[in-house]
């Protein structure tokens, strides 16, 4: 609306005009802050509410298994349970509203899209939407790393409370160094598929990039040598 004013009045006094635009701007976008880091606090303090309900949940649970049953489960485990999943869930209280809320954003955005640039920019739509099944295939993949570095975490978690756990035969009979090359290598695994996934992870923002600017460039090579546009530019 402030550049149809300035276009249709562009020697005239527009601050009749122009203000109540400005004022419009400037209180919706303390609406937005102001409702983005309300909604952002109670997501947090859901968030922490429930991680801690589920650590007492666990480790209640915990301290009331059987012998049988207690012999499935490893100390890396439990602790794993604790440690990173109760994280995840965590996460899910603050970035879980962006399963709708993306879809949500992306049809309003391709519909202005549309109005306001016309058909053309389908061509971006399309190449940005092909994007999504690789996305998905490199996702894939790194949530099996992820698998195998928790594992590798389990028992690295395993092999210290044993020690921890036997430390005076540990100390009696020297076996320091053992322990030591044992967790070493389980921890050099460990590593090794932190590194996988942080890999596989930075492939996924090259990507998501790349797509970005690669359909932004083939929408205005579109746009240039579009018919209509052919005819503008040399007309």
């Amino acid at each position: 609306q402030l550049l149809i004013v300035l276009e249709d009045h562009p020697g005239e006094n527009i601050i009749n005009e122009g203000i109540p635009w400005v004022l419009y701007l400037f209180v919706a976008s303390l609406l937005n802050a102001f409702g983005t880091h309300r909604h952002r606090y109670l997501a947090i303090k859901s968030g922490a509410i429930l991680r801690s309900t589920l650590v007492a949940a666990i480790y209640d649970h915990a301290l009331k298994l059987t012998p049988e049953t207690r012999a499935k489960w490893t100390a890396g485990s439990i602790q794993n349970l604790v440690a990173v999943d109760t994280e995840k869930i965590f996460g899910v209280t603050e970035e879980g509203h962006l399963v709708w809320g993306c879809l949500l954003s992306m049809v309003i955005v391709m519909i202005f899209l549309l109005l306001i640039m016309g058909p053309s920019t389908i061509v971006g739509m399309i190449i940005l939407f092909l994007n999504v099944p690789l996305a998905k295939t490199i996702i894939t993949r790194m949530m099996k790393i992820r698998k195998k570095r928790v594992s590798a975490a389990d028992t690295r978690i395993e092999i210290i409370k044993n020690m921890l756990q036997g430390i005076k035969i540990t100390k009696l009979n020297n076996y320091e160094s053992k322990y030591q090359e044992r967790i070493e290598h389980v921890r050099k695994t460990e590593m090794k598929f932190l590194h996988k996934e942080l890999v596989v992870f930075a492939k996924t923002n090259v990507i998501v990039v790349f797509f970005s600017c690669f359909s932004s460039c083939w929408y205005f090579c579109y746009l240039c040598f579009s018919f209509d546009t052919v005819n503008i530019l040399f007309s």
